[in-house]
């Protein structure tokens, strides 16, 4: 995860519950610590930053903002809607 210590993903978790930030699904073994500001646009390894995400928000998000992310999915959504009604 990001080469995190041990202690800073257990803070993760306290800080925010072992639940994905995103979709909420429980996170029983395997999670990422997601960085809200990617690192590529400025983003830091602070607490503050980071957040726990199930493998599957974690690979949809790439390096995306939230609103970026959030845009990109309700794209998605809206194709799909439209492609099956």
């Amino acid at each position: 995860m990001h080469g995190l210590t041990r202690a800073k993903k257990i803070k993760i978790l306290k800080l925010h519950g072992d639940n994905c930030f995103y979709c909420g699904t429980k996170l029983i073994k395997y999670w990422k610590a997601d960085h809200v500001l990617p690192k590529s646009k400025g983003g830091t390894d602070a607490l503050k930053n980071l957040v726990p995400s199930c493998s599957g928000c974690n690979a949809s998000k790439l390096d995306l903002t939230i609103n970026e992310w959030i845009t990109m999915m309700k794209t998605i959504l809206n194709r799909f809607e439209h492609e099956h009604s």
